[in-house]
């Protein structure tokens, strides 16, 4: 649109949203580190351990769910349908509600030291916390639709403990306890709730009137207050986004112009990307959500099983610099590589004291601040806190040398536009573009169309993010040249740049870092010859690179592999879910033979590993590696030539040259 400048597009558009996007981000963190600050207030509650209530006859399952059922004493609206959902209280004759069973019950719960001081200011600071969100949502509010929402008036109590002053907390149907909430979702979904499927929204559920006479049980579970903050920050710093873009892309004449230059690209790249970061998904919903579950897991089991530990990825990150080089000139890569060097804390603080969307990337997120809270709510097992801390240990290789890239990216760009004598706020938002386009943005407003599928489709996308990315660059590179005029100098030259910067050099690079780990060398075969390794790592590998851009890459690379002379690649891998599943329901019968010593034992390892890594969850398919190159060494398949070459070997599983 810009021809590759801060233009209209850009501004009007796209920076709106990812501006939107970005407060999202920040607000989450902020929020979720003031629901972490009252944790203490709940640490020593026992998620097994049930509540027994007689006066209600009911049992609650935790305290936990007891602690939601008080929240909704906060105000009448929330009391009124907690006791008649659940039949805990009835209306009196004069159409009062009759609450003495439900009194009693917490009347003798705080005598008996069931309900404490702490739970109380628990509760109350969950309620202060909404109540923190309705000035600015209604603000939101005012501005999108001309008034204010309809409030909720707080109710305040007294007990032993103090004065409360009540609060909102979302009556949320139990959809386990009624089909009145199944139809109206499946309802929605096929109508189109708030018309998103027509016209893209966040959805403003929170701030609509209550609806009074309906009473369904109401749900009981703490974990839905972080899906509330997340509906109200959406509203509150999405939504107008989104309808201001919204009304720029359906405006008549807008769209008749653009309909002249592309008769796609409003249905088929605007309004889903509007949609995408409306709803915060990058995932649509399939045919079944139990199956859309399973997906999921599958995918990030499986992906974890490839990613543990994975050190020539690590190496290859550091690939992402020739696109950045595409961008910025090599004096000022070199400035931010020697202030990263001399001066790493000053270096990352100071970009992310200038830059909201870096600190998105790299800086506190909300897993990181609300861990504890999360941990409580969730009722996490210990087995489940070992299984995250196995995960952030094993990827922390990726996350490091991924993080340092996008820093120095971001500071190259800056510092040379700030030498170019651009202002200050411009310069960060080229930085920030800089680093979105040559390194990838995973949040929904930065996301392309082709990784927004169903579970299921997502299971064929996998790790192809980069490559995604990589291909959206050079398509916009080359429409840029194109504009410039390919036969010209100035478009010819930015053509054969982006293809070198974008695709051939870090092709033929990755492929160096991953033949020096294998520990092979250029003769990969080990045949004596080099011109059929050499031609392959110089023309075999770039088409290969951009292959892999496309959806279904790679099969088209296995296709490709049918026409050399190495058989081990010739088998069509459609996804590392598949092939995870494949060697997971293959390894009975591999693990069978090989201790009968009939098998191949690495194989069977493999095989093994990946089952356990499939069904826990955990990296165990890591452990492979040096377990695989350790059966090579006792067979005399590898020959490790001294202490780094065994040192490669453990951490890859390669034997090595023979």
């Amino acid at each position: 649109f810009d021809g590759g400048k801060m233009g209209a597009a850009m501004k009007y558009i796209f920076k709106p949203v990812s501006d939107a996007q970005v407060k999202f981000d920040l607000a989450r963190v902020d929020v979720f580190k003031k629901l972490e600050a009252l944790t203490p207030l709940i640490k020593g509650i026992d998620p097994k351990k049930t509540v027994s209530s007689p006066e209600i006859n009911y049992t609650f399952k935790n305290k936990l769910e007891l602690l939601h059922a008080i929240l909704h004493t906060g105000n009448e609206s929330n009391y009124e349908k907690l006791l008649i959902g659940r039949q805990w209280g009835s209306f009196n004759a004069d159409g009062s509600l009759n609450d003495s069973r439900f009194k009693s019950m917490t009347d003798r719960m705080i005598a008996d030291g069931t309900l404490t001081k702490a739970d109380f200011d628990f509760v109350q600071a969950i309620w202060d916390l909404n109540e923190s969100l309705k000035p600015d949502a209604q603000r939101a509010h005012k501005k999108m639709y001309g008034h204010y929402f309809s409030d909720i008036t707080a109710k305040p109590f007294t007990n032993k403990f103090g004065e409360f002053r009540g609060g909102y907390m979302p009556a949320i149907a139990d959809k386990t306890m009624t089909a009145d909430k199944a139809v109206k979702e499946a309802k929605d979904l096929t109508e189109g709730f708030n018309n998103s499927f027509l016209f893209p929204t966040t959805g403003r559920g929170f701030s609509k009137s209550r609806v009074d006479g309906y009473f369904a049980p109401l749900e009981l579970n703490l974990n839905k207050i972080a899906g509330h903050i997340n509906q109200v920050l959406k509203f509150t710093h999405i939504e107008p986004a989104i309808k201001q873009v919204a009304g720029i892309v359906s405006d008549k004449k807008f769209s008749t112009s653009l309909f002249k230059v592309d008769q796609t690209i409003a249905q088929e790249m605007l309004t889903p990307w509007l949609q995408r970061s409306a709803t915060q998904r990058m995932a649509t919903r399939g045919m079944s959500e139990g199956m859309d579950r399973f997906y999921t897991a599958l995918r990030s089991r499986s992906s974890l099983q490839f990613m543990a530990v994975n050190v020539p990825n690590w190496f290859q990150n550091f690939t992402s610099v020739f696109p950045v080089l595409h961008e910025v000139d090599s004096k000022s890569m070199m400035g931010a590589t020697k202030d990263f060097i001399t001066d790493r804390k000053g270096f990352i603080g100071s970009i992310l004291g200038k830059s909201n969307y870096m600190k998105t990337r790299a800086g506190e997120t909300v897993r990181d601040v609300a861990a504890d809270y999360n941990d409580i709510v969730l009722e996490k097992t210990k087995y489940e806190k070992v299984k995250d801390a196995a995960k952030d240990y094993s990827m922390f290789g990726e996350k490091l040398t991924n993080g340092i890239m996008e820093f120095l990216a971001w500071n190259a760009s800056y510092r040379q536009s700030i030498a170019q004598g651009k202002p200050e706020q411009e310069a960060v938002a080229e930085a920030d573009s800089v680093v979105r386009r040559t390194i990838g943005d995973n949040s929904p407003a930065g996301s392309s169309s082709v990784q927004a599928l169903t579970p299921f489709g997502r299971l064929f996308t996998m790790m192809s993010g980069y490559f995604f990315n990589s291909g959206n660059y050079l398509l916009s590179e080359w429409e840029i040249a194109k504009q410039l005029g390919l036969k010209s100098k100035a478009g010819g030259s930015r053509a054969m740049m982006a293809y070198i910067m974008i695709v051939y050099v870090p092709a033929v690079v990755s492929a160096i870092i991953m033949k020096a780990f294998a520990g092979k060398g250029l003769d990969e075969d080990d045949d004596g010859e080099y011109a059929d390794d050499i031609f392959g790592l110089l023309f075999g590998q770039p088409f290969r690179f951009m292959t892999a851009m496309l959806p279904g890459g790679t099969v088209a690379n296995t296709l490709i592999n049918q026409f050399n002379d190495k058989p081990f690649d010739d088998k069509i891998n459609v996804s590392p879910a598949a092939s995870s599943v494949e060697s997971a329901l293959r390894s009975p019968i591999s693990v069978a033979k090989a201790v009968a010593g009939e098998g191949d034992p690495k194989k069977a390892l493999k095989d093994a590993l990946t089952t356990v890594g499939l069904l826990t969850g955990l990296p165990a398919s890591f452990i492979g590696k040096p377990a695989s190159y350790l059966l090579d060494v006792k067979s005399g398949d590898a020959d490790p030539t001294g202490p780094i070459d065994f040192t490669r070997g453990i951490l890859t599983g390669k034997p090595g040259s023979k």
